[in-house]
């Protein structure tokens, strides 16, 4: 989502997300532009970070890495999201112990195919191996 955020003559297109956030936490411009909208930041809620210590966002975390001298913004699976997916799919198999091998994977595609297909814009290709082993494991 993006909006146009006046400052003085000139408008200014101003994404409106956490990692856009993120870059300009140190501009008043993070505290300004939700009250020309009408909308308050809950001090109870909002937290202003460093990319390099990362922070969780819709599932996802964000944090920048050092390589090779330079930060390198990765954006990944968070472990929450991770983690409440395979507890998911956990309870989705012990209930599901008396289906048959067509039943079950009607009953699973949709939940894995729709995960992985969230996350599959993010660096994501260990996190989906790992997914893979655990039902694997789970299933044999």
């Amino acid at each position: 989502m993006s909006g146009f955020i006046r400052s003085g003559l000139k408008a200014k297109a101003v994404p409106l997300n956490a990692v856009s956030v993120c870059g300009i936490a140190n501009s008043t411009l993070v505290r300004e532009s939700p009250k020309e909208r009408g909308l308050e930041l809950s001090q109870e809620k909002t937290v202003i970070t460093e990319t390099t210590e990362g922070f969780d966002f819709l599932g996802q975390n964000v944090r920048k890495y050092t390589a090779n001298g330079k930060l390198k913004l990765l954006i990944t699976p968070s472990k929450k999201s991770i983690h409440s997916f395979k507890q998911g799919l956990t309870q989705i198999l012990r209930k599901a112990r008396h289906l048959t091998q067509a039943q079950l994977i009607h009953l699973l595609n949709p939940k894995i195919v729709g995960w992985s297909n969230y996350h599959r814009g993010v660096v994501s290709k260990r996190i989906f191996t790992d997914i893979d082993n655990f039902i694997w494991r789970n299933l044999y």
